[in-house]
């Protein structure tokens, strides 16, 4: 039975990762975020995907620096789908590891 898990980890399970983000990103760039700004989002430390923002409205602020989310640099998305600055968050994350705005637990980066 054991063999059975190694051989899954061996071959599936970088292929169902792979599918599963391929198909995410599907949905994120259909065509309801037509005219929509792609700004790079960082998520853990392994991978990053794409948020779009409306250009026509970018009001969505850190609130950790209460700066404009998208001009400049690298934004971070938590599990808990709050996004921030990256350098906002990591210097957050120094002094505890729960989100800013709704105290969940995140992991360490």
């Amino acid at each position: 039975m054991e063999d059975l898990g190694e051989e899954f980890e061996d071959n599936y399970r970088s292929d169902i990762i792979h599918a599963v983000i391929d198909k995410i990103f599907g949905i994120v760039v259909d065509e309801s975020n037509h005219g929509r700004e792609k700004v790079e989002v960082f998520v853990g430390i392994m991978f990053f995907v794409e948020r779009f923002v409306d250009k026509n409205n970018l009001s969505d602020d850190c609130v950790i620096c209460f700066e404009e989310l998208g001009k400049e640099g690298k934004v971070m998305c938590t599990p808990c789908s709050h996004v921030f600055h990256e350098d906002c968050i990591a210097k957050w994350l120094e002094n505890g590891n729960s989100c800013p705005i709704c105290r969940h637990d995140l992991p360490d980066i």
